[in-house]
């Protein structure tokens, strides 16, 4: 923690009048004013000691390890696999042996490759349960890191989640309903509900609680605004909370500001709740030491996700992608990717389970990022692959948001694949797409 101001504008201010004014104040009532050259250094070495003890006392005496885990779970399973990364700060130069339980998989950080060549400290580790960094040697006010993977055995979230369907609405509108209930024996806190772009507030889930859900969703109306600034808006509610700025900050760090690499993905495709506890499932301990521990958690749970009605929905999030080839595109993911005059080209697979689904609709969504600010970007030119015909079909009239595609089952193959390629103009945008498939099973 930095000094206090007042703290510095006092200290300063006395030293100031010590060494002037009331130095030359008392000499001279005394008629001592040659003692000067004595009294002066004096007072210096007793301000420069009393700086020092104050700003070691202010340091701490205490090791401070802050823990960040990042717990990827699946409803009603019960173990998760564990992501923490440790930081150990010391107010002095010390050796500490720390130790993680859970038998983790411990790792230097961070994983940068340009980074690693500026780190030239090794990391002693000892396998075991607990594993420890033996040795770990840390210099006057740093910090040094580390990561530990491991899996866990913890009770997380039920979930009975359904879509259904809205009658009469514009095209994009589903309901999410259903309950979520706290299995584990903490509270979840600052819930989330994501479903690719579209972000659900849940708030607090206390140990055995259900909570229910019931929200409309327009997919299209999510579709121009990166997920990550979703979450960190949902985290900025209240000014000046630490707590609150910290989760942003991790969520921020986590989803790389929304810049990742083709086919990197940070949540499961589908349904995720996210959630935070204090606490973490890899305690760390150091030998000999009482180290203040600063431990938070970040749940990202994959929920399962049903539709009803006899009509079979797959909204956007839930159809798996992958790039086919990119020329032009920078951050080629369909969620959010920057492209100028260049192509990318995204192949979306509907799974096994959905082969004899008889497609009836096929739903486009198109966004771009200054459409939030009040811009009007122009369109991409679209193609989809024609299986039939073997061809790329332009498809015309799109607009920004959710467009039905006519004859839907030919832009469909066997195997349920969708290639969709994207035309960029001259200048750089921000864009993302998705698809929705409506249809029915067969009879028989």
């Amino acid at each position: 923690t930095l000094p206090s101001p007042w703290l510095v504008g006092c200290f300063l201010g006395s030293y100031v009048l010590l060494v002037g004014p009331l130095n030359y104040v008392i000499l001279r009532r005394r008629k001592r004013t040659a003692w000067a050259w004595v009294t002066i250094p004096v007072c210096i070495v007793l301000f420069s000691g009393c700086a020092y003890l104050t700003g070691f006392q202010i340091r701490g005496r205490q090791a401070i390890i802050s823990q960040v885990s990042v717990i990827r779970a699946w409803a009603g399973q019960p173990v998760a696999s564990v992501d923490s990364y440790i930081a150990l700060f010391s107010p002095r130069r010390g050796t500490y042996q720390v130790e993680v339980d859970g038998a983790p998989l411990l790792s230097r950080l961070p994983t940068d490759v340009y980074m690693l060549r500026m780190d030239t400290n090794t990391l002693s580790v000892r396998q075991g349960d607990p594993a420890t960094v033996r040795d770990f040697q840390v210099d006057v006010g740093e910090m040094r890191s580390f990561a530990a993977q491991s899996h866990a055995a913890v009770s997380s979230v039920r979930a009975d989640m359904h879509l259904q369907e809205v009658p009469d609405s514009s095209s994009g509108q589903m309901r999410l309903v259903g309950t979520l209930t706290n299995e584990g024996s903490a509270p979840l806190e600052d819930c989330l509900l994501v479903l690719r772009n579209y972000v659900v507030s849940v708030g607090d889930i206390l140990p055995g609680q259900t909570v229910s859900v019931d929200e409309l969703l327009d997919f299209s109306a999510t579709v121009g605004r990166p997920l990550f600034q979703q979450l960190a808006d949902r985290l900025s509610g209240s000014v000046g909370s630490e707590r609150q700025a910290q989760r942003r900050q991790i969520v921020q760090a986590l989803f790389s500001y929304g810049y990742v690499e083709s086919g990197e993905t940070v949540l499961d495709e589908g349904l995720n709740l996210l959630g935070w506890q204090e606490g973490t499932p890899l305690p760390v301990t150091v030998s000999g030491q009482r180290p203040v521990i600063h431990a938070t958690s970040l749940w990202l749970v994959s929920l399962p996700l049903w539709s009803e009605g006899d009509v079979v929905t797959i909204p956007p999030g839930f159809i798996f992608w992958e790039v086919v080839e990119s020329g032009g595109a920078y951050n080629p993911t369909p969620s959010s990717f920057y492209l100028s005059s260049g192509a990318v080209t995204f192949r979306f697979r509907l799974d096994e389970e959905f082969s004899n689904l008889r497609v009836q609709e096929l739903t486009l969504y198109l966004g771009a990022e200054s459409l939030q600010y009040g811009g009007s970007p122009r369109l991409p030119a679209v193609y989809l692959r024609d299986w039939e015909a073997e061809k790329w079909v332009w498809q015309t009239d799109l607009a920004w948001g959710a467009n039905p595609i006519s004859n839907p089952a030919s832009y469909i193959s066997p195997e349920g694949a969708i290639e969709v390629r994207v035309s960029g103009q001259d200048y750089y945008e921000l864009l993302m797409l998705d698809l929705s498939v409506q249809g029915r099973w067969p009879e028989d």
